[in-house]
């Protein structure tokens, strides 16, 4: 399962766990909290329009993310806000506001697990900061007054430990950062190391090892080996840009006339390799033939007509990789040497 569709199935249910319990607090709570009353709908109808967003899919699962982390921080910075600011004996709802702290750390959580570590840390540093001046602003002058000295201690060891999750957390995502960095740059040197440069398709290199995989799994294959005709008469009368510009679009047509699961690459100068997967004799030559239907099909831009001679060869149980080239190879010249513009099938018999 992809990422993209694991994060749209948690926060749908999630969502729907949300949309179903708020209305049952506030019909509970509403009339002992004013903050649960008036806050309560408003949160309710914003949780429906995300799942609405998510089932409809008219927004990605990032942005839906972005927001309702925005939204319910702000829930609970306003609730935090609204006990330090309106509420006298700060006993009573103490367990609400330490509850809230430990939804401010859920928060940096999915923050740090949603954005990369330096948003995450300027979120995090945000957050704490916020809930330090409101709980100061209410607290140190009702400690000088002798009042609350328990809150104070409970409030100030909830912003020393969210302090400490901030940085632990920022600890550990930039570490996956790194990762997913180095990650990355794997995988686009790997991509250079098996990409052609001129084509974008596959280059030798990539090609064999596309082979090899096919011929691991075991499945039933047949390669193509593919020569533009005359190129080097197109390169002598045109130029080597425009010979440039017909290995490109012989490239994209080639790639076009392919089923998914196909592959195609460079194979080298004007040679082409295509593996053909789960293909018999039969389906091999439909696929030949579309192929030339596709050379064409329309004249190549500053040039005119451009052909193909192609070798096919359907890999036999047992054969070696070497075998199955040597075949198609062999294929490939006695097109040639028939005039070429043609296909011509190898049969085990010329192995």
């Amino acid at each position: 399962m992809s990422d993209e569709r694991l994060r749209y199935r948690v926060y749908t249910a999630g969502l729907l766990v949300g949309v179903a319990s708020l209305p049952v607090i506030w019909a509970f709570q509403q009339a002992q909290d004013p903050f649960v009353r008036w806050t309560y709908p408003f949160f309710s109808a914003l949780s429906l329009f995300w799942l609405w967003a998510l089932l409809t899919r008219k927004l990605p699962v990032a942005r839906i993310e972005r927001q309702a982390i925005l939204g319910i921080g702000l829930l609970f910075l306003s609730k935090y806000a609204y006990y330090f600011a309106f509420v006298g004996d700060l006993r009573g709802v103490w367990a609400e506001i330490g509850a809230t702290a430990w939804v401010f750390a859920f928060l940096m959580i999915l923050f740090y697990l949603t954005s990369d570590s330096r948003a995450g840390l300027r979120y995090s540093v945000l957050l704490v900061l916020v809930a330090a001046v409101l709980g100061a602003a209410r607290l140190i002058p009702d400690l000088y007054q002798g009042r609350h000295q328990a809150e104070f201690l409970a409030w100030l060891r909830d912003i020393v430990r969210l302090a400490a999750m901030a940085a632990l957390l920022y600890v550990f995502s930039n570490a996956k950062d790194r990762l997913a960095l180095a990650h990355q740059r794997a995988r686009e040197l790997h991509l250079l190391a098996h990409t052609d440069g001129l084509t974008g398709l596959l280059n030798r290199l990539g090609a064999t090892r596309a082979l090899e995989d096919r011929l691991a799994a075991q499945r039933p294959i047949a390669v193509v080996l593919a020569d533009i005709d005359h190129f080097k008469s197109i390169n002598d009368r045109f130029g080597h840009a425009v010979g440039d510009d017909v290995l490109i679009e012989v490239g994209v047509r080639l790639r076009d006339a392919l089923r998914e699961g196909d592959a195609v690459g460079r194979w080298g100068g004007e040679e082409f390799l295509m593996i053909l997967e789960f293909a018999e004799a039969g389906q091999a030559l439909a696929l030949v033939e579309r192929l030339q239907n596709r050379m064409h099909s329309r004249p190549f831009p500053g040039v005119g007509g451009v052909t193909v001679s192609l070798g096919v060869a359907v890999h036999q149980p047992g054969e070696s990789q070497a075998d199955l080239l040597r075949r198609a190879d062999e294929a490939l010249y006695a097109a040639k040497r028939q005039g070429r513009n043609r296909a011509v099938l190898s049969t085990p018999r010329e192995a």
